[in-house]
């Protein structure tokens, strides 16, 4: 059984370009544009379900190697239960052919650590994770993603959208009339029977913690402004009232309706239906250079 394809193969694929290849695989790979990719998509996969906030079960993804019908090795990763990760598939699957899984067996990567060319392309898809258009992430895991390098890469867009999503949950749930204000260091407004209150939202990536888990409180906060939080955790995401002594927890929702509000946000803002906020959008391009990693002469 494979996974299905999800935006993070999609960019490894991207970002295959023939100076990745060995020269041995040049004639192969101009017959078939996935051909000799197989070792370098497969690490560089490896090694992102292990950077990226994946749940655990994918650690037992291991690499797997087999030679195919042309005597050529093939490599991807396959989990005890058969359950299998290739990005290089394709090569064989537009001709109609099977990939050699039935002789594979579990094999090592050649190096310990990424080797010089799959480092190179884990760069490439780093950036291209954020810089990725909202329109290409369809799942929650690839939403997880997104944010994910952006707070590796010191980029809190990440941010604008918890607002998005405080509104919608704390409306649907709690009744709120949230008045979106752009000025005076908060963010919105809500009006009550006992006067207005000022908010700001605050909101905690902890993608590698679990729900409730403990957060920093804020600093240099304003006088008469609350910080409600969103964090963003691992399983859920959890909304607090940070100005009760114990940090009440207000409201939670999933990331399945994270994802829902993410793509509706998302739809609304390419019809033109919300303003462009001036301190940049989800889309933005910003020029974010990817974590530099050790490079080894390997395979």
């Amino acid at each position: 059984m494979n996974i299905p394809t999800e935006a993070l193969i999609k960019l490894i694929q991207a970002y295959l370009t023939p100076d990745l290849l060995k020269p041995e695989h040049l004639p192969g790979n101009a017959a078939s544009p996935l051909s000799g990719y197989s070792y370098v998509a497969s690490e560089a996969r490896y090694y992102f379900i292990r950077e990226l906030p994946y749940p655990k079960g994918y650690l037992d993804y291991q690499p797997f190697q087999a030679l195919d019908a042309n005597r050529i090795i093939h490599w991807w990763l396959q989990n005890d239960t058969g359950s299998i990760l290739d990005p290089a598939e394709g090569q064989y699957t537009s001709k109609g052919r099977l990939p050699p899984y039935a002789t594979g067996r579990p094999t090592p990567f050649e190096t310990a650590q990424p080797c010089e060319r799959t480092s190179i392309l884990m760069q490439r898809v780093r950036a291209g994770i954020i810089n990725m258009d909202p329109k290409h992430i369809h799942t929650v895991q690839d939403l997880k993603n997104y944010f994910w390098e952006l707070k590796k890469a010191g980029n809190t867009k990440w941010g604008y959208f918890a607002e998005d999503l405080f509104k919608v949950v704390m409306e649907e749930k709690r009744g709120w009339k949230l008045k979106k204000e752009n000025s005076g260091g908060y963010d919105f407004v809500l009006k009550g029977e006992n006067g207005e209150r000022k908010l700001d939202v605050k909101s905690p990536l902890l993608l590698d913690k679990t729900a409730y888990s403990k957060f920093p409180r804020e600093s240099g906060k304003v006088e008469g402004v609350e910080y409600p939080h969103v964090v963003f955790y691992q399983d859920k995401l959890v909304i607090f009232d940070t100005e009760a002594p114990r940090n009440e927890k207000l409201e939670e929702t999933t990331w399945e309706r994270t994802l829902d509000v993410y793509e509706q946000t998302q739809r609304r803002r390419r019809k033109g239906h919300v303003a462009r906020d001036t301190r940049g959008t989800m889309t933005d391009k910003n020029e974010n250079k990817p974590d530099k990693r050790g490079t080894r002469e390997g395979d």
